[in-house]
């Protein structure tokens, strides 16, 4: 199954709400992926432009899709991106058609310059 790499930001209030109540969001986080069809194997925080970080394996961008978009419409992040990672086998076989496409494109051009 693909991965994504999930990157969110937290609203001001519920950054407010986890240093009340300091808690570990991963197990929640893992539960709703779970229930979305998807596997959460890692929530990770950071101090840059993104407050965490979720590694998730997913069936496709539709599963893990509508877990982004519910966690979005629930009022408690402000931002959410999703990012589908391309495994090292996936970028050869990219790169392998790329590779084909190049070749055709320069028998095409070749014969129409030679007309």
């Amino acid at each position: 199954m693909p991965f994504y790499l999930v990157r969110f930001r937290y609203t001001q209030e519920t950054w407010s709400d986890l240093i009340s109540a300091p808690t570990n969001r991963e197990p929640a986080a893992k539960e709703i992926f779970q229930r979305g069809g998807c596997q959460l194997h890692g929530l990770w925080y950071s101090l840059d432009g993104y407050d965490g970080y979720e590694l998730v394996e997913a069936p496709n961008e539709t599963a893990v899709g509508a877990v982004v978009t519910e966690a979005a419409g629930g009022g408690r992040l402000d931002a959410i991106v999703m990012t589908r990672l391309i495994s090292g086998d996936e970028m050869v076989a990219m790169l392998q058609a790329a590779q084909r496409l190049r070749s055709d494109l320069s028998a095409a051009q070749s014969s129409t310059a030679d007309r």
